[in-house]
Formats: structure tokens, C-alpha cells, sequence
């Protein structure tokens, strides 16, 4: 998300804090993630029916962990285990 004050050659970044508070905040920008957030709410009720999904998306994140950091250096190798694959 690109900060508003920002400046065409010298973008930022919306930080963390200032993503949560324009949620909490800001009904016009908290619309942009309606659909998304009603998603988490329905897959934190009820994990059953998105579980498969989850299972690969969280495969594929390792994946792109073991890429960006194949030395586990700033990730440790031991973090890096698969859900279900224990």
C-alpha cells in the first residue's frame, strides 16, 4: 500500500501501525478488504473446507523461505518444517 503523502520518485510504504489504524479507522479503505476479512472470519469459524489450500499455501511459503534464505540464516532450518509432514 502506497502511503499517501508519498511523492512520485520517492514512494513509501504503508507500515504495519498505519495499514491496521486506516482498517480500524477509515471505512472507505476497510472496504477495499471486506471481502478478504469476511474470508478470514469464515476460514477462522471453520477451517475444514479450506484446509487443503492452506496445507499447500503454507508448503509453497517454505518453498520461497528456502529460496530467499537457503543458508537459514535468517530463518532456521527447524522453523522450517511442514505442517503434517512431522
Amino acid at each position: 500500500m502506497i502511503h499517501a503523502d508519498s511523492e512520485p520518485g520517492r514512494r513509501r510504504c504503508l507500515d504495519y501501525p498505519e495499514f491496521c489504524g486506516r482498517l480500524d479507522s477509515d471505512d472507505r479503505f476497510r472496504a477495499w478488504f471486506s471481502e478478504l476479512l469476511q474470508d478470514v472470519d469464515a476460514i477462522a469459524t471453520d477451517i475444514t473446507a479450506s484446509e487443503p489450500r492452506l496445507r499447500s499455501l503454507q508448503r509453497q511459503l517454505v518453498e520461497l523461505i528456502d529460496l530467499l534464505d537457503p543458508d537459514a540464516v535468517r530463518f532456521p532450518q527447524f522453523h522450517r518444517q511442514v505442517h503434517g509432514d512431522r
